[in-house]
């Protein structure tokens, strides 16, 4: 827990700017038809080996509501990504203000967690056009991380993604579900084996010819 704590606290102190990957947002779409629901992606590239978040995303309250896609909890804004380890993720602060348009969410992992670095998604999180509303923009206006050496990198904000919305425009498509990098492996795995077992009876159908013939 004291682990823990300074991770946090290290997130919330002074830091210095990196200079090594990005975090940016993402959507499968801009142009959505009025009303509908639709997601955008906070993603990381290359990042440095980082233990924890703070990240803080700005929307237009007057014109998007947020959609809680959390059936346990359906306060919480933001749906983790596949960046951090999910089952050992302690969150710190997962919330919105939906007067002054501000998502929040400070998370950091626990031990025995390994470092994360690389690619991959931080956050999700669904919006809804409200009535009247025909276009719209959503930003990050902060995103930091500490690591486990103490370490803290402040990435610049600003990566922004603009919207529009009209009847006559397409209903926008769900999220591709994420599938953990431990079920990719056994995915593959699986697949090996069995090429591995049909090569071998094919080998062994050649064998008992070969000795068929000669026999």
């Amino acid at each position: 827990m004291r682990y823990l704590i300074s991770i946090l606290l290290l997130i919330l102190n002074a830091g210095v700017f990196a200079n090594e990957g990005q975090v940016h947002l993402i959507s499968s779409i801009q142009q959505a038809q009025s009303g509908s629901e639709f997601y955008i992606d906070v993603q990381a590239s290359e990042l440095p080996e980082v233990y924890g978040m703070h990240l803080v995303i700005k929307f237009d309250a007057d014109k998007l509501t947020i959609v809680d896609k959390n059936t346990k909890d359906p306060s919480l804004p933001i749906e983790h990504g596949n960046f951090f380890d999910n089952d050992r993720l302690y969150v710190l602060t997962n919330s919105a203000n939906t007067q002054t348009g501000n998502i929040e969410y400070i998370v950091s992992q626990v031990k025995p967690a390994q470092s994360a670095s690389g690619n991959g998604r931080l956050a999700r999180v669904f919006f809804k056009s409200k009535e009247g509303a025909m276009a719209t923009k959503v930003s990050i206006e902060k995103v930091e991380f500490g690591s486990k050496n103490g370490e803290k990198f402040i990435y610049e904000a600003g990566s922004e993604l603009s919207f529009e919305f009209d009847n006559t425009y397409p209903v926008p498509v769900e999220p591709p579900a994420d599938y953990p990098f431990t079920s990719v492996i056994t995915i593959l795995g699986a697949v090996l084996a069995i090429l591995l077992l049909g090569l071998l009876l094919k080998s062994r159908g050649k064998t008992n010819s070969r000795s068929a013939i000669t026999g």
